[in-house]
């Protein structure tokens, strides 16, 4: 382009883009996950807000880990921070009966991730 400046405006543009669409990924996951829990965890009107702003700051985190330039350990310690600190914050929040039932459904999603590991190599 002969345009300096129409190159650096299309630039800028296209990382708008780029940015608002990881952005509303991470939404759209949190949407997904929250209609899950409210199901499986017979969450309360007064707690579906609160486990959406602990999944919204899980999911941005471990979007953000996923996009970082850190070796894979560091990555793998970062996401388990990031886990420790959700199940803190689920603590907290959920009842005895709903917290176990959240940690039931943990153990099962990573039963299924570690299939689909085993079945990608």
């Amino acid at each position: 382009m002969k345009n300096p400046f129409l190159s650096i405006l299309l630039f800028g543009i296209f990382c708008t883009q780029y940015a608002n669409a990881q952005s509303s990924d991470t939404h759209d996951k949190v949407k997904e996950v929250m209609v899950l829990q409210t199901e499986q965890l017979s969450l309360t009107t007064e707690q579906v807000p609160k486990v959406e702003v602990i999944n919204l700051e899980f999911f941005s985190s471990v979007q953000d880990i996923k996009e970082g330039n850190g070796s894979r350990v560091t990555k793998f310690k970062s996401l388990k921070e990031a886990d420790k600190i959700r199940t803190e914050s689920m603590k907290t929040t959920l009842t005895d009966v709903q917290f176990k039932k959240f940690e039931e459904a943990k153990k099962e999603n990573r039963k299924e991730l570690k299939t689909r590991y085993k079945g990608s190599r």
